[in-house]
């Protein structure tokens, strides 16, 4: 039987162990399940999925992975594991951000099994034959120069030249680049066969080595822009890249995506940047991250996430390279 009075209790118990205040999306029904195991459980509409993956209540399965892992790793039940339940009301709509986090659910699942369990277990379907829409190797970064925020710290990325000098002390890269599309169609690309978000559904930075061995893709976030969903949006470019690179989309072959694309698929690393300012909690506290298990499930396969802090200074971006989280 699962108990949301002990799920409030032991997430009071995080917040002190963390000194920070943790909400939990309130879309969801939160509650803990003592047997077999200490399980947390999050019971949601499917139709919280029909949204942005930044939100909050999208982020659900990301909330719920990351509490299991914190309340494990301050041993809040003692010695004992801790995993995940995501409960469905119903299959997830068939619209494009449906389909995203039917992707998002299966590579997590898959990855995971041990800490994440979704109920019923998903049926999706899946394009049969996916196709990736174009876009410009190398953006106008000049476009639009009125635009603040988010949009001109990546300019800033593309045309602060010591950034790439700055980010040798991880790997030698080419140069920063803006804004890699990844939407995913059916058979051709247009609007009746897009299988997931496009148009503005793309990878804020990304950079290849100068080697070509690896790939870095950079999900980027102003101050204050600290939400979870940062993590299912950027394990979402990280696997489609992935499958991107091998080929293999959910046991399909993946094309088009154009000369973008190229330094992607001749890689033999794939690694996502969280490029923040600041960050949620339960991304990272005292240099402990649930993003430890995912990267340990993903070594295999040389890909992984981590966390790269920058600073704004004079108008200068710094990364913080003394507070990297790999």
């Amino acid at each position: 039987m699962s108990d949301a009075r002990l799920f409030e209790s032991t997430l009071k118990s995080l917040r002190s162990r963390m000194g920070r205040a943790i909400a939990v999306p309130s879309c969801a029904a939160w509650s803990i399940e003592r047997s077999p195991v200490p399980t947390v459980v999050a019971r949601v509409s499917v139709n919280e999925f029909d949204r942005n993956l930044q939100e909050d209540r999208a982020a659900v399965p990301f909330f719920a992975l990351c509490l299991a892992w914190w309340f494990e790793h301050f041993a809040l039940f003692g010695a004992e594991a801790v995993r995940a339940r995501v409960e469905l009301d119903a299959a997830l709509p068939e619209t494009a951000h449906g389909h995203r986090a039917a992707f998002v659910l299966h590579e997590l699942s898959r990855l995971v099994p041990a800490r994440f369990t979704l109920s019923p277990s998903l049926v999706a379907r899946w394009p049969e034959r996916p196709v990736l829409n174009e876009g410009e190797a190398d953006r106008d970064d000049a476009a639009r120069p009125e635009r603040g925020g988010e949009h001109a710290i990546e300019v800033a990325f593309t045309r602060q030249m010591d950034l790439p000098t700055q980010f040798a002390a991880i790997d030698a890269i080419e140069a920063f680049r803006r804004q890699l599309p990844v939407g995913v169609f059916d058979g051709e690309v247009r609007r009746a066969t897009r299988w997931s978000p496009s148009g503005k559904s793309q990878i804020d930075l990304w950079a290849p080595s100068t080697d070509g061995s690896s790939i870095h893709l950079f999900e980027l976030k102003d101050r204050g822009n600290n939400g979870l969903g940062i993590l299912p949006e950027s394990f979402w470019y990280t696997r489609l890249v992935h499958a991107i690179r091998c080929n293999n989309f959910v046991g399909r072959p993946i094309v088009g995506g154009g000369k973008a694309m190229d330094a992607v698929r001749a890689a033999s690393r794939v690694s996502m940047w969280l490029l923040v300012q600041d960050h949620h909690p339960l991304v990272l506290a005292d240099g402990a991250s649930p993003l430890s298990e995912l990267n340990a499930a993903m070594r295999d396969e040389c890909v992984s996430i981590g966390v790269l802090p920058y600073a704004m200074i004079e108008g200068r971006v710094v990364l913080e390279l003394s507070s990297v989280w790999r």
